[in-house]
């Protein structure tokens, strides 16, 4: 495994654990709240908490890739060839496609008067889908060799 396929697995993973942990804390502060009050659900610390939480493990664990793989095989962490550059491309293409349609969803509950919590979760799960599926894709292309 390269660095780089190294790196969106981690990435992958990590995403995958601060968005479930988030959801799971910001669902349980929903819970018994009445849908016309989510305004009064304070969201804004648990969002800035787990940005935090995620910036540390992303940090750490590129940090352990690196110097795991310098050590193994001598492989330099920022070393690209040009099938890298063409899965991230393709990566990068796949999950604008899924950022456009959340930035789009949370205009059209703007437009329509929506609470700010709801455009701002739109937001956030349209950026996190969207690397989510930009790291899958290229991990799929990895895999199959493109």
């Amino acid at each position: 495994m390269s660095f780089h396929e190294k790196s969106n697995a981690v990435m992958l993973g990590i995403m995958a654990l601060v968005a479930g942990l988030y959801v799971v804390l910001v669902a349980g502060d929903l819970r018994g709240v009445p849908a016309d009050a989510v305004g009064e659900v304070r969201y804004v610390t648990t969002l800035a908490f787990a940005m935090g939480v995620f910036v540390v493990l992303a940090v750490v664990a590129h940090i352990l890739i690196a110097a795991l793989a310098a050590r193994s095989d001598g492989e330099v962490a920022d070393a690209a060839d040009e099938r890298d550059h063409l899965i991230d491309l393709r990566g990068e293409r796949r999950g604008g496609f899924v950022l456009h349609v959340g930035v789009l969803a949370a205009l059209g509950l703007a437009l329509k008067g929506g609470e700010p919590f709801w455009i701002a979760h739109a937001l956030l799960a349209g950026l996190v889908l969207a690397e989510m599926v930009k790291a899958t894709s290229k991990l799929i292309d990895y895999r199959r060799g493109l």
